[in-house]
């Protein structure tokens, strides 16, 4: 399916007016008041039939660096998409009920703690940590950035450089007992991760 028709769908669901629709993505915006920001998201996803689409719910943290839309922490809703099945789409939009309950930082950290993730534990915990530093709960944070070391030391440290990197400074600031300069690290991050992904907040 082509870009343009992915982006004709996601301008013709019919979604609340919390969520900004950009390209093949809807979106909302949970903002702390630290400036940290988590998005819930729909995503019109390409499948090998070129007329038809899945769609795809997540959660993503932003003030972690990433260069796409990241999946880890959501799923499809129903199977394959067409344009014939729109209207039965919609139906299931308005009857979804994920976000509903995700509307916090709080409520992020619950849902990532017990929903099932499809990255690796080490972006798992990273997101549980820098979301926790985020929201000022250094010990709970500390607790995640050394279980990602514990993993990071006995792989192979060349796959996780820059997450050793972050964890490590995280680390840092809680050691010093410096949350501001961690938080300034996050906005920078999520600065990067806005630009990469093309998305206004």
């Amino acid at each position: 399916m082509k870009q343009k028709d992915k982006q004709k769908i996601i301008n013709n669901l019919k979604l609340p007016d919390s969520f900004l629709k950009q390209n093949c993505c809807a979106y909302q915006v949970i903002k702390h008041e630290s400036g940290c920001a988590i998005i819930n998201g729909f995503y019109i996803d390409s499948t090998d039939m070129k007329d038809a689409f899945f769609l795809q719910y997540f959660t993503q943290c932003l003030f972690i660096p990433f260069v796409t839309f990241s999946f880890n922490l959501g799923d499809r809703i129903g199977s394959y998409w067409t344009l014939n099945s729109l209207q039965r789409l919609q139906s299931e939009i308005e009857s979804f009920t994920v976000f509903d309950r995700l509307l916090s930082f709080e409520d992020f950290i619950r849902y990532a703690t017990k929903h099932n993730y499809y990255g690796n534990k080490v972006a798992k915990y990273e997101d549980l940590a820098c979301s926790l530093f985020a929201i000022d709960k250094m010990n709970d944070a500390k607790t995640y950035l050394l279980k990602m070391m514990h993993i990071i030391n006995k792989s192979n440290e060349n796959w996780y450089d820059a997450e050793k990197e972050r964890a490590q400074f995280l680390l840092q600031q809680i050691q010093t007992e410096n949350r501001i300069s961690g938080i300034e690290k996050l906005l920078l991050w999520q600065e990067t991760t806005i630009n990469n992904l093309g998305i206004i907040i």
